[in-house]
């Protein structure tokens, strides 16, 4: 008979195969508590191990437990084609309490550890977040997202990412709750997206929201909404009919000459515009006749020369202003562009 045990959940993908490895895993670790017992439902992909020995005390369980994981995980996590939580219930005594540390486990395996990936999840540690209904984006997120799909589609990617990534500064993430706010930003995207008349299909994500419902991981999850966020804006920019090499070439321009004293890099434009930025690079090229570094240097110096016409501004304040942290390689540069150096003007 069981005295003393914890209850340990372990949700994955496809549960009959990790039944097997479960216990296979159980099996190869030469730990001391080698009494465990594995429950599973037919109707939940959460696996249960409840294991423990006779007259062994709570603190000598806990520490069990710990050297289980520190020995089971590398069995764990090459389990082929799964993702895994694990949740650990609190400790029992009696059988009669089996089920309480059960259903704790289950509850803590529905969580990821952000802080400590691959890790366990006690059931202590996360009682008080669950049921507390965390939302992704507020109303005025939403609003603002419909603003952006009208004026400003190009920064739609990073202010949905911007949101999903803030969830990172936790120490665990709720995976149901993740996936709910997932369906429901998706319901919302689409019915946007009638609104430009499209039949939304996005090509990048694989079977839509039924990929969801397999997903352990919050970066999992980010990669599949930047997927879909990417699709969306390059759908909408198609119907806007604003995806031709000058549109792009003339907004790259246009930041340039606003943003030139921030530090512009030609990959982060790309990324942007969602195209290769040795594509962009060729593409500014043919269309301006110079290349990117070239127009970029042209209008630092320029700016600053006028600037330099001010004489109670340093050197080293000018190289700030046109984008130049470093005073030397800009004097460099400056003097490379116009052969004299900025104190000579």
């Amino acid at each position: 008979m069981l005295s003393i045990g914890n209850a340990i959940g372990f949700i994955g993908q496809e549960q009959e195969v990790l039944v097997r490895r479960v216990v296979k895993s159980m099996e190869a670790v030469p730990h001391e508590t080698r009494t465990f017992h594995v429950f599973a439902r037919a109707t939940s992909p959460t696996v249960c191990v409840l294991f423990g020995d006779m007259d062994r005390s709570k603190i000598d369980t806990f520490s069990a437990i710990q050297t289980f994981f520190s020995e089971a995980l590398p069995f764990l996590n090459h389990m082929e084609m799964i993702t895994v939580n694990i949740g650990v219930g609190g400790t029992i005594k009696g059988l009669g309490s089996v089920p309480q540390s059960y259903e704790q486990a289950r509850a803590a395996s529905a969580f990821e550890n952000l802080k400590q990936s691959g890790l366990p999840v006690y059931y202590e540690d996360i009682q008080n977040e669950i049921g507390v209904a965390h939302r992704i984006f507020s109303a005025d997120d939403k609003n603002l997202i419909k603003e952006l799909m009208h004026a400003n589609v190009a920064s739609l990617s990073s202010f949905v990412l911007d949101r999903y990534r803030q969830l990172m500064d936790a120490k665990y993430c709720a995976i149901k709750l993740l996936r709910k706010n997932t369906y429901d930003f998706y319901l919302f995207l689409e019915e946007c997206m009638r609104q430009f008349d499209f039949q939304f299909k996005p090509h990048g994500v694989g079977n839509t929201l039924t990929d969801v419902d397999f997903m352990n991981r919050l970066g999992t999850v980010i990669s599949w909404v930047d997927t879909l966020v990417s699709d969306v804006v390059f759908h909408i920019l198609s119907k806007q009919e604003k995806v031709s090499s000058s549109f792009i070439v003339d907004q790259i321009i246009r930041f340039i000459d606003e943003n030139y004293m921030q530090d512009i890099k030609l990959i982060a434009l790309a990324n942007e515009y969602y195209i290769n930025h040795i594509y962009l690079s060729r593409l500014f090229r043919v269309q301006t006749g110079q290349n990117f570094i070239d127009y970029l240097t042209e209008v630092r110096m320029t700016k600053a020369n006028v600037l330099l016409k001010n004489k109670t501004l340093k050197v080293k304040d000018v190289a700030k202003m046109v984008g130049f942290e470093n005073p030397y390689y800009f004097t460099k540069r400056y003097k490379a562009f116009f052969n004299v150096t900025p104190t000579d003007e």
